[in-house]
């Protein structure tokens, strides 16, 4: 477009001289870069433009870029509009145009039978001209079909009464299955981000076969393993022992019976050995850091810890397994009470904000568990619990749920969880957290099992294995007050 930077063109500019500059040099002879003749050539060349049309001349410039950011027009057509008195202005000058209504589609002036199609499907009314599709029968019934199945979706999401069309699950019989469910911190991640994958999964019992998401659990079942094995049965707290290293994955591999080829299992270990080495490696400094600031030592003491407790979540019964807890020892080897709480990831990992909004459950629920666990198995009565941590494996990073007042022991420098707690945040946050995990449970108990109000495969280069049975589409309307999907 004609606009500023453009026409004329930024070069015009001299990068080191201003006019006054020019003016002066000018004066003594000395000629540089001319501000002024670069635009008059350039203008120049507006003008040729204008005065070689042959019919009629079309002047546009943009009044934003691609992200939004103002322009500005070209001083030349400020110029041209000066030539014009007013009422002339008005006539010649054309209102602003976007550049999204360019491509609307036009009733009149539809091309195609699919853009026909596509205008009457995306049209909000109803009740749309069927006249424009004169006498295309075959097109007029596929469009109806359509419409049909359109306002059959649309009393499934917004109905307040239980009809064909919505699948709440009822009646005292149906309800009986969901007393068999098995509640975990991770069945409620799975319902909190989709409630319709759940229902597929835990009560139907669905499985799809996905390579690539069974070989991500199979590595971190097989880390988990490792570290399990390796941590039980050293004695080595502050230098990596590569013996009992190489042992423990030598043994978790030989469990292995998806890799066949030599080669390729000899690389597999090496590259499990690698990372692990790294992530051993980093928590011995991490725990060195502890023990020379507190002068207490943080003991790996229990690894894949199984639980089984109604404590907690309205006393419904939640199952687990916590992936290695640290207790703190005193330097006359007495147990202090304080406590850490691992969980290993493969990949990326979340922390306290997550928690808070409802969309992990799994350290709270740990929490919750370990409690219970550290007064019965080693009889201290008031724990003290200094963290909840997410592990990357892989990226060798952790991050969580930290109380303000132990981050600059188990963390260095600026390093660790921006967000923190204090003692008293710790406490209301839990309880938060175990508020809203029953709001969930009771939703899973009655039977409520509605899609997402956005998908979690939506931004996701993984396709949900279940798209072509859900009902799910983010351009359907907002549902109403009684517009919750349940399932039959």
């Amino acid at each position: 477009g004609v606009n500023e930077g453009n026409f004329p063109n930024t070069s015009c500019v001299n990068p080191i001289f201003n006019q006054q500059d020019e003016e002066y040099l000018g004066n003594s002879d000395l000629y540089v870069f001319s501000r002024n003749f670069e635009i008059e050539r350039e203008k120049i060349r507006f003008n040729s433009c204008i005065a070689s049309s042959l019919g009629e001349v079309y002047i546009s410039y943009r009044t934003t870029d691609e992200e939004g950011n103002k322009m500005i027009k070209s001083p030349f057509v400020y110029e041209l509009e000066s030539l014009f008195d007013r009422i002339s202005v008005e006539k010649v000058v054309a209102p602003i145009v976007y550049m999204k209504d360019r491509f609307v589609y036009v009733l009149n002036n539809l091309a195609s039978e699919d853009e026909m199609m596509y205008f009457l499907i995306n049209s909000k009314n109803d009740n749309a001209d069927l006249n424009i599709l004169s006498d295309r029968t075959s097109f007029i019934k596929s469009y109806q079909h359509i419409n049909y199945l359109s306002s059959l979706e649309e009393k499934r999401m917004t109905s307040s009464e239980l009809n064909e069309y919505t699948g709440k699950i009822c009646g005292e019989e149906n309800l009986k299955i969901l007393d068999e469910i098995h509640l975990s911190a991770s069945s409620l991640n799975s319902y909190v981000a989709c409630p319709f994958k759940f229902f597929v999964e835990t009560l139907l019992s669905i499985q799809v076969s996905d390579e690539s998401i069974e070989f991500k659990k199979n590595i971190g079942s097989t880390y988990h393993e490792i570290l399990m094995k390796y941590y039980s049965e050293t004695t080595d707290l502050y230098d990596v022992n590569e013996e009992k290293l190489k042992d423990a994955i030598d043994k978790t591999c030989e469990k292995m019976y998806g890799i066949k080829n030599d080669v390729i299992l000899e690389k597999f270990r090496k590259e499990i050995y690698e990372t692990a080495f790294k992530l051993i490696t980093d928590d011995i400094t991490n725990r060195l850091n502890y023990y020379k600031k507190t002068g207490a030592e943080l003991i790996p003491s229990m690894f894949e810890k199984k639980f089984e407790t109604e404590e907690h979540y309205g006393g419904n019964r939640f199952y687990g397994k916590i992936d290695r807890i640290d207790l703190e020892r005193s330097i006359d080897g007495k147990l202090t009470g304080k406590y850490l709480i691992y969980d290993y990831k493969l990949g990326t990992v979340g922390g306290l904000r997550q928690c808070i909004d409802g969309l992990d459950f799994q350290l709270p629920t740990y929490y919750m568990a370990a409690e219970g666990i550290i007064r019965e198995e080693f009889n201290i009565k008031n724990p003290t619990c200094l963290g909840l941590l997410y592990y990357s494996v892989e990226k060798v990073k952790r991050n969580g749920i930290l109380l303000d007042l132990y981050k600059k022991y188990l963390f260095k420098g600026n390093s660790g969880p921006r967000d923190v707690l204090s003692k008293g945040s710790f406490d209301v946050v839990m309880d938060w957290i175990e508020k809203r995990g029953i709001e969930n449970v009771d939703k899973i108990m009655t039977g409520s099992f509605n899609l997402p109000d956005e998908c979690p495969y939506d931004n996701s280069d993984i396709r949900c294995p279940y798209v072509s049975i859900c009902r799910y589409d983010k351009r359907e309307r907002k549902r109403g007050e009684n517009g919750e999907q349940y399932v039959n």
